[in-house]
């Protein structure tokens, strides 16, 4: 299976808020990607992009790990963190925390190695574990009043990367053209992505672009964004979350339950919605990876 990727390098911070000017996520959800890819539609910019990923932290390519197929990141699978917590109870919240796996955790054996109150993911003959990625950070913002010809100011929060970010896709006709996505994604770091763009966060450049050969396989369906099954029910160890989306000021799309990146589903729940609304679509089919739910650890 042949998927492409971006490495994007944010020349600031970002903001993916969740349910107020308080909070944000730290990574870029697919749902916003894909969000910015319809802006560019609708802008006239027409590009071959079917599916993406949300954008996660690049944390474990270094000077030591240089083999993006090897070790870009991926969410950890919700299998493994119910096998762990099944078997160690009291790690569930030390296991949480590691969010996010190599690639190469996904098509070799996948352990764990407990180290007093805390563990190591264990893929082949390396550890893994938590690391801290980035900052969040308060963003001075003014609203003016022209009654009173006044201006207060007020902050919101948003997250400041130490390093790069990856996002995957794939193309129509499963071909990718790693030049297009180069010139599709640049052109989104122009513009920006998330909140608070006018004031200059959310904006990155495209520092490299590929082609993965992905040589896993299985039953089963790692979810690599935001998803809603077109099924009424999904069996499957599922990461989830309420959501919901304002289109306008005059129209709210949700909240609803969706699952997101890390969820493990069989494969023929792996049919997602694309939500078309009059004032705007949502995509809820986010790329997801063929595997094969632990089975070979």
């Amino acid at each position: 299976m042949q998927i492409g990727y971006a490495i994007i390098e944010f020349e600031g911070a970002f903001r993916v808020g969740r349910s107020g000017l308080l909070d944000t996520l730290n990574y870029v959800p697919s749902d916003t990607i894909y969000s910015a890819l319809d802006y560019l539609r609708f802008m006239g910019f027409n590009h071959g992009i079917t599916t993406v990923s949300s954008a996660y932290p690049l944390i474990y390519v270094d000077s030591g790990h240089r083999s993006i197929s090897d070790y870009s990141t991926v969410p950890i699978p919700m299998s493994l963190i119910a096998r762990v917590s099944a078997e160690r109870p009291e790690l569930t919240r030390q296991v949480r925390r590691v969010n996010y796996l190599p690639m190469k955790c996904l098509v070799t054996k996948i352990s764990y190695r407990v180290y007093g109150d805390g563990l190591k993911i264990v893929c082949g003959d390396e550890e893994f574990g938590y690391g801290e990625f980035g900052e969040f950070v308060g963003i001075q913002r003014n609203v003016i009043d022209r009654v009173v010809e006044g201006a207060d100011t007020f902050r919101v929060v948003a997250f400041m990367p130490w390093v790069r970010y990856i996002i995957y896709y794939t193309q129509s006709q499963g071909v990718v053209d790693a030049g297009e996505g180069r010139r599709v994604f640049s052109m989104i770091g122009e513009l920006g992505i998330g909140g608070e763009r006018s004031v200059g966060i959310g904006h990155f450049r495209v520092v490299e672009s590929g082609v993965i050969d992905y040589t896993g396989s299985g039953d089963y369906a790692l979810v690599l964004g935001t998803a809603l099954p077109r099924a009424n029910s999904v069996n499957g160890h599922l990461n989830t979350a309420v959501r919901g989306w304002v289109c306008s000021p005059y129209y709210v799309i949700g909240p609803m339950h969706v699952i997101i990146d890390g969820s493990v589903i069989p494969r023929d729940y792996a049919d997602f919605e694309v939500l078309k609304y009059p004032s705007c679509i949502k995509n809820l089919s986010s790329l997801w990876l063929p595997y094969d739910g632990g089975a070979h650890n």
